[in-house]
């Protein structure tokens, strides 16, 4: 665990923010006003994150392939392992930008409550 001054406060606790044409003085909601904010060595790891997130898609992409085997049949569907994997890839294409666009959403939403306040 290692702590760093804020980025956002640079390190008083507050930030100026406009509400209504005004500049208002609210407290930090990224470090709640501690002017530092604290991270655990794992946080801040990048190649951890990039392992993780691998092997989450990875995984279900090839979850995705398998099921697509043995699912489609019962369909009446006989792909060929590679229309499996082309179509298991589409879908997780789509689904990375799901993921992207509703983390995008849920950030930019946090920062207008907090503003707001």
């Amino acid at each position: 665990m290692y702590k760093e001054i804020c980025s956002l406060c640079k390190g008083n606790g507050y930030i100026t923010v406009v509400v209504k044409g005004l500049d208002e003085t609210k407290q930090c909601w990224l470090c709640e006003s501690k002017g530092e904010k604290e991270y655990s060595m794992k946080e801040n790891n990048l190649k951890n994150n990039l392992f993780e997130s691998v092997i989450d898609v990875g995984s279900g992409y090839l979850l995705a392939v398998a099921i697509q085997l043995l699912i489609f049949p019962l369909f009446g569907l006989y792909p060929t392992i590679l229309d499996s994997m082309g179509i298991a890839l589409i879908f997780t294409v789509i689904s990375m930008m799901r993921s992207w666009v509703w983390r995008c959403y849920f950030r930019r939403k946090h920062e207008i409550r907090i503003y707001n306040h």
